[in-house]
């Protein structure tokens, strides 16, 4: 639990220091496995959800706590071709999913050089994670076993860039990629694309600069 502590300790602490209402964004897209090889190699790309709530410290700079939810599918050929032969029509496995549950505090800088309409920025942010993969059931022609769940806890980071672009005067639509590391024994990464819809107008539009 200490690691969800100092989360929520940081974000008080945000929340204190904010000079500006807070804008809401949610979000959901794709998410791709890339280290380790076994999690390149192993698991299909998946799908993330969430949601994150920002303050404006600056004209270019925001603030914020994420919430992030990724699920990854077990590519059943790859695995089993790591335990047997293809000739073997036994050859099963059923489980086996990996979730990872994102908590981070984020800074994001917006490009001074912008568009009311258009703000693209960057980000990088720090957090806790928890990664759990789902029990696997596993039959071959010699035998049938069982990989039991398996949950960890691990510090988190992630950076990326995005953009926002205003869709009505207090609403954007949100596009963000990047990379998430989970420093587990070793480093997971995975890179979300995410689309999503932010409620609230930064304090940035009121100053921006045009193209």
């Amino acid at each position: 639990m200490k690691p969800f502590i100092t989360f929520a300790v940081i974000l008080s602490l945000l929340s204190t220091a904010s000079v500006a209402a807070p804008r809401y964004s949610v979000f959901t897209g794709m998410s791709k496995p890339f280290t380790p090889t076994d999690f390149k190699d192993l698991w299909r790309s998946g799908f993330n959800l969430g949601g994150a709530v920002a303050w404006s410290v600056a004209p270019h700079l925001e603030i914020d706590g994420t919430m992030q939810f990724d699920q990854f599918q077990l590519d059943d050929v790859a695995f089993l071709n790591t335990l047997t032969t293809s000739t073997d029509i036994y050859a099963a496995v059923s489980g086996g999913s990996v979730t990872i549950l994102d908590l981070s505090a984020r800074l994001k800088y917006y490009s001074p050089i912008v568009s009311k309409q258009l703000a693209p920025y960057l980000f990088a942010g720090v957090g806790v994670g928890m990664k759990t993969t789902s029990e696997k059931e596993i039959t071959t022609a010699d035998r049938s076993t069982k990989e039991p769940r398996e949950s960890l806890f691990a510090p988190a980071a992630g950076i990326g860039l995005g953009f926002e672009m205003e869709i009505a005067k207090n609403s954007s639509l949100l596009v963000e990629g990047g990379f998430n590391l989970l420093f587990t024994e070793k480093t997971t990464v995975y890179f979300p694309l995410k689309i999503g819809v932010v409620i609230g107008r930064p304090q940035r539009r009121e100053e921006a600069r045009p193209l």
